[in-house]
């Protein structure tokens, strides 16, 4: 009952402050008055995600074994633009990195072009696998999955371009999600040899493209029970693409085909 209370106070305030109106002014200045309902907006959030890693192991050949190390942060700013268009920027650095700061992200997201229809524009994470989208510190665990990391190299599916999303419309019960898009890439194929047992086991070769690619992603949902999700998701990507080592040599280039397949459950205690 308290909670339904403050609940109702809060309403009431947000309809006062929306009836609040600012004083009459010339120009373009009025454009930029903060009145009531609109004053939120005119800020972007900003959030700060910093990330750390440590290694635990009793082996002794492992020269980073029990050690803690700042990883990289990120700075996130997102807010609206424009009535159902949303902006979302994100810089990261890494220490040890060249590059200071760089931009992970940008792009402008807009909602509702059509019914059950978004459109990206920009700089992306490509949909690609169960965790394509999303950055490390959303991860479920401290490390990308091992099957997308042997595939995909670092930065291999990050693209300048368009992206369309759209929700199938397959009834409740069955949730349906379609993304295609078409891409500009920056980020090469990557041959690396660096491994604790030697220059013998390779760690890739790691799938990118630094030319333009096509991307499709399909994944379907659904509850079997009230505390369980089943979900099942299908990737592709096709483009040009070179690969290169360690020391940034190119080793050679082509057209380069990536497909996946992710299926995973979830079940909710209660």
């Amino acid at each position: 009952e308290q909670l339904l209370r403050d609940v109702e106070e809060l309403k009431k305030q947000r309809a006062t402050a929306t009836e609040t109106a600012a004083p009459a002014v010339d120009g373009d200045e009025a454009s930029t008055q903060p009145t009531g309902k609109r004053n939120y907006l005119l800020l972007p959030d900003i959030s700060v995600i910093g990330t750390a890693a440590g290694l635990f192991s009793t082996d002794k050949r492992d020269e980073d074994r029990r050690r803690l190390g700042f990883d990289e942060f990120e700075l996130a700013i997102q807010g609206d633009v424009y009535p159902n268009v949303r902006a979302n920027a994100f810089l990261v650095a890494a220490p040890g990195e060249d590059e200071p700061l760089g931009v992970e992200e940008a792009y402008l997201t807009f909602l509702g072009v059509r019914p059950n229809l978004n459109v990206w524009l920009g700089r992306k994470f490509v949909p690609f696998g169960r965790t394509g989208e999303q950055h490390p510190h959303s991860w479920l665990y401290t490390r990308q999955l091992l099957p997308r990391k042997n595939l995909i190299a670092g930065e291999g599916l990050i693209g300048d371009g368009v992206g369309f999303r759209y929700t199938l419309p397959t009834g409740k019960k069955l949730f349906t999600n379609l993304a295609v898009g078409y891409w500009s890439g920056v980020g090469s194929g990557e041959i690396r040899s660096g491994s604790p047992f030697g220059d013998e086991i390779e760690e890739g070769p790691g799938a990118g493209f630094d030319r333009r690619f096509l991307s499709a992603r399909l994944w379907t949902a659904f509850a079997p029970s009230n505390n369980s999700e089943l979900e099942l998701g299908a990737s592709y990507a096709r483009g040009r693409a070179s690969f290169i080592d360690e020391d940034e040599v190119e080793l050679g280039r082509g057209r380069n085909t990536i497909r996946g397949l992710d299926l995973s459950y979830r079940l909710f205690r209660q």
